[in-house]
C-alpha cells in the first residue's frame, strides 16, 4: 500500500448511494448517505483532504445551488457559485478499511451531539484521546489519554 493514499478521502459512488472514509493511520471516519446519481456502476476515487476541506469550506459560503462534480480517470472539477476547483486524484490501493470496523456490534451509544463535541474538544489540552471507558447508565462516560495530568508533589 503506498502511503500517499492515507493522505486522501476514498469517495465510493453508486446509483444509489455515496460514501467517504478517510484515515490518517490512527482513527477511521466513514459516512454513506443514500443518494440518486445518475452513473453506470460503482466508481472508488481517492481524492486529497486538502481538496476535500477547501470544498467544505466554500460550500458553507455557496450562496446557492449544489456542488457540481465532474469526475474523471485522474482528476476531479467541483463547481459551485462562481468558484471551480480541479484537483489530481491520489493513485494507488486505498487500505482495506473493512476489515478493521467490527461486522457484529451489537453495541449502541447515544450521545448528545454538543456535549460529546465538547469534551472532544477540550481532550487536546490533555493530550490525544486514545480511548473510551464504557459506562452504565449510572454512571458517566469517560474520556481519557495516555497523559496523565496530577497537581501537587
Amino acid at each position: 500500500m503506498q502511503r500517499r493514499a492515507l493522505t486522501g478521502v476514498l469517495w465510493d459512488v453508486g446509483k444509489d448511494s455515496m460514501s467517504m472514509v478517510g484515515t490518517d493511520g490512527h482513527r477511521l471516519a466513514r459516512i454513506s448517505v443514500p443518494v440518486e446519481i445518475d452513473v453506470d456502476g460503482k466508481h472508488s476515487s481517492i481524492v486529497p483532504t486538502k481538496a476535500i476541506n477547501q470544498i467544505v469550506r466554500l460550500a458553507a459560503d455557496a450562496v446557492e445551488g449544489g456542488v457540481q462534480v465532474k469526475l474523471a480517470s485522474d482528476h476531479v472539477i467541483f463547481r459551485l457559485d462562481r468558484t471551480t476547483l480541479l484537483t489530481r486524484l491520489i493513485e494507488g490501493p486505498f487500505p482495506k478499511y473493512q476489515d478493521v470496523i467490527p461486522k457484529d456490534n451489537d453495541k449502541k451509544v447515544i450521545v448528545k451531539r454538543d456535549v460529546l463535541g465538547d469534551a472532544l474538544r477540550r481532550g487536546p489540552a490533555y493530550g490525544r484521546v486514545d480511548h473510551v471507558d464504557e459506562s452504565t447508565p449510572d454512571e458517566p462516560l469517560e474520556l481519557g489519554s495516555g497523559f496523565d495530568v496530577r497537581f501537587g508533589p
